[in-house]
């Protein structure tokens, strides 16, 4: 079985957006993510957050 390296490069091979990068990455250092906290990582009302999720 392979590794998952979730560096950015591979993240956006594999299609994700940059919102979806940064959402990773933080996963990756602190272990989880609340919707406030992935809204704010595209920099974006959290009421719109909704609609692209």
């Amino acid at each position: 079985m392979t590794e998952f390296k979730s560096s950015r490069e591979n993240l956006r091979k594999m299609g994700l957006n940059e919102r979806q990068v940064k959402a990773v990455m933080y996963v990756k250092e602190k272990g989880r993510i609340t919707d406030k906290e992935y809204s704010e990582c595209g920099e974006c009302k959290r009421a719109i957050s909704h609609y692209r999720t």
